[in-house]
């Protein structure tokens, strides 16, 4: 019993931060977004949703190397987890490093085929742009770098 209140409690805990996380980075807060994830990952290390998460923040305040960094602890904790791989490899492709970009969303289209026209599409915009696109959650959505209006 003392079990199933304790993972209750952690997993309406950790809904919370993640919930006040999403309205920051809906209102432009990325900055308060990333130290509510910061510390959400240090009370949930085996979280793996907080990584995405932190990840997408970072990429909206131009921190790429430390988004990719979240990106792979997330896969580190949830090697399926679809939009972590995607993100990372939009990211790895804005930093220049097509090769494993491109290899990276390539592994993430067959894990789930059925996302594959919009991840090409957006892999498409992304390259023309010069800005990465991210995926929230598992939502597919397009955020430019800095962007302060993004809208999940």
């Amino acid at each position: 019993s003392d079990v199933c209140s304790s993972d209750l409690a952690m997993s309406t805990g950790l809904a919370g931060e993640l919930a006040r996380a999403d309205d920051m980075l809906r209102g432009g807060q990325s900055g308060a977004a990333i130290e509510v994830l910061e510390h959400a990952a240090i009370r949930y290390p085996d979280v793996a949703e907080i990584r995405g998460r932190l990840g997408v923040a970072l990429c909206l305040v131009g921190r790429l190397a430390d988004a990719c960094g979240a990106f792979e602890t997330a896969l580190e904790l949830e090697p399926r987890f679809i939009e972590a791989r995607v993100n990372l490899g939009m990211t790895r492709l804005h930093l220049g490093e097509a090769p494993i970009g491109l290899r990276l969303i390539r592994q993430a289209l067959a894990l789930k085929p059925d996302h594959a026209d919009s991840w090409q599409i957006s892999a498409s915009a992304a390259h023309a742009s010069g800005a990465p696109t991210v995926c929230w959650a598992t939502e597919n959505v397009s955020w430019p770098i800095g962007s302060s209006d993004a809208a999940i």
